[in-house]
């Protein structure tokens, strides 16, 4: 017959080991994502690619948002133009805001 004690230590060995494998195993995934992307040039602070059109209007949307402008998308306003022409060329493959 098993004994009390030695179930509650088989148990508590084995969420032991299953939150070292976890720590290891979400530590290797974060790192590897990290160098991936330096290894890119962190292009996950860039604007947008061409085919991603909805990055844009979220761009927008947050860009609205935080000037108190409110939940709205507005292509036209200058501030907001002037801000993501300057770090999204045309000529760099990003998207025309042009959308007539």
């Amino acid at each position: 017959m098993i004994e009390s004690g030695e179930t509650t230590t088989s148990s508590a060995s084995s969420f032991r080991k299953n939150t070292i494998v976890f720590a290891v195993a979400f530590t290797t995934m974060f790192f590897v994502s990290l160098m991936w992307t330096l290894g890119r040039g962190g292009e996950l602070n860039d604007p947008p690619a061409t085919w991603n059109v909805d990055g844009i209007f979220y761009d927008n949307v947050a860009f609205n948002l935080n000037s108190g402008t409110g939940f709205a998308v507005d292509l036209y306003a200058e501030p907001w133009r002037e801000s993501y022409m300057q770090h999204s060329p045309v000529k760099g493959g990003r998207m025309d805001l042009d959308y007539s």
